[in-house]
């Protein structure tokens, strides 16, 4: 659903997951805000960063790589350093796709 932009699709499982007991994991979190990235909703990716954080799933290498792409994508390259900067300091090693972006 995210790769086809259906997000109102994806919104309404995620409600439906939470209402039956289920837990969204970081994957479920990442393929979102992957998606988000790649339509350019930013505000809405940075937001569903900080919940799942705030939840207490950290965030992991494919997470911190698809908001770098979304920033660079839109030319916000201090931004997408400061994201940089924030993956290395809670310990998560870019790889060449990082690198290549």
């Amino acid at each position: 659903m995210c790769k086809e932009a259906n997000f109102s699709g994806v919104e309404t499982i995620f409600s439906e997951m939470s209402e039956m007991g289920f837990i969204p994991d970081k994957y479920v979190y990442t393929s979102w805000i992957a998606g988000l990235c790649r339509q350019g909703n930013l505000v809405e990716a940075f937001r569903l960063k900080n919940k799942m954080v705030k939840e207490g799933i950290r965030p992991d290498l494919l997470t911190y790589s698809s908001l770098i792409f979304g920033l660079t994508s839109k030319g916000l390259m201090a931004e997408a350093q400061q994201v940089f900067d924030d993956m290395l300091k809670r310990g998560i090693t870019p790889d060449c796709h990082v690198f290549g972006i």
